[in-house]
């Protein structure tokens, strides 16, 4: 705001102006998908986990057996087992048959991905069959995530009343022994482990009204 003075009749007179209205700012645009030429949920999303002695010692005995890298078999273990839970609830099926059914489609995956598309997901899953060394897991554990699973863990864990860290140890104590089998095969078919288990059980269920 400013003043103009004019005179009038030989004396000064002051009259205020107005100053225009301000520009707003503009708010940054969000990502444009030239940019970011992917959905969120392959976004990782790291989560720092603080494990008590017992899970510790859980994750250390099931790591080394899988013969897997601690942070990638706690992955595995526990979305493998949040899915069965899931299914189970969804189907209302007892937990030990979803695990049952899941074990049998490891086993024989039928639908195979053959095209050099998948060749990385295929890798991926020769390199699961291979022995790997596994390092204990510290106070804190880093847990890399796709936004998609980050979610539906605090989900889960929201559902359940619990904080994240006691869901993760709960839900490893209900692991599927096979479940890097069903990584295994999840990989083999280029899905996600989520899409696999939901595709397995949905076919079994199929077949078994057939």
């Amino acid at each position: 705001m400013g003043c103009d003075v004019e005179k009038r009749e030989g004396r000064p007179r002051l009259r205020l102006l107005a100053n225009p209205e301000p520009a707003l700012p503009r708010l940054p645009a969000a990502p444009f998908l030239a940019s970011a030429p992917f959905r969120p949920g392959e976004l990782p999303v790291t989560a720092w986990v603080p494990l008590d002695h017992a899970t510790r010692d859980l994750v250390w005995r099931q790591a080394r057996e899988a013969a897997l890298p601690t942070e990638l078999w706690v992955r595995i273990a526990v979305e493998s087992s949040r899915l069965a839970s899931e299914i189970s609830s969804l189907t209302g099926r007892p937990d030990h048959e979803v695990i049952r059914q899941l074990d049998i489609a490891a086993i024989s995956p039928l639908d195979e991905v053959q095209n050099p598309v998948a060749s990385e997901l295929r890798r991926y899953a020769a390199e699961l069959r291979k022995g790997h060394p596994t390092t204990k897991a510290g106070e804190v554990l880093a847990l890399r995530l796709p936004e998609e699973i980050s979610g539906a863990w605090n989900a889960a864990a929201g559902e359940a009343r619990l904080e994240m860290p006691r869901w993760i140890a709960a839900t490893l104590e209900k692991t599927p022994p096979e479940c890097v089998a069903w990584e295994v095969a999840a990989a083999a078919t280029s899905r996600s482990l989520g899409e696999w288990a939901y595709a397995s059980w949905l076919r079994a269920s199929a077949n078994a009204k057939a």
